[in-house]
């Protein structure tokens, strides 16, 4: 299920992550193996997810993706490997939720651009609700 696209108020946000740059076509080979090196790590370091888990897109889609994936945390880790502090700053965004099987987040992507895209041609983005 994916939530309706919203443009929402963001305060900065410490985050745990790691940047993946990857073929498009085998995310589901990176990106696993990347969030429980992630969790691995917060566990040891005795850190619980602040928020459920991020991906945070640095440019659209095209053959490959350019992103980081992470979950927000409360306090700062020791950085180890690939897995870094990071933050996400104060801004506004476009929020989507996606709950379901991994299998289903494509066919999510698909509807999330679709939703966007009507509400950009078809009106302004101030009539998309906040919360």
């Amino acid at each position: 299920m994916i939530s309706t696209p919203e443009i929402v108020p963001a305060n900065e946000q410490l985050a745990v992550t790691i940047h993946l740059v990857i073929p498009r076509h085998q995310t589901d080979r990176y990106i696993e193996p990347a969030v429980k090196e992630v969790r691995q790590m917060m566990g040891e370091q005795g850190v619980q997810p602040a928020r459920p888990m991020f991906s945070y897109h640095h440019r659209g889609p095209s053959g490959s993706f350019d992103f980081e994936i992470g979950f927000p945390e409360v306090r700062a880790i020791a950085d180890k490997g690939r897995v870094v502090n990071s933050a996400l700053s104060a801004e506004r965004v476009a929020r989507v939720v996606y709950q379901g099987p991994y299998e289903g987040l494509s066919q999510a992507w698909q509807s999330c651009r679709q939703g966007f895209v009507i509400r950009i041609c078809l009106g302004p983005v101030a009539s998309l609700s906040a919360t």
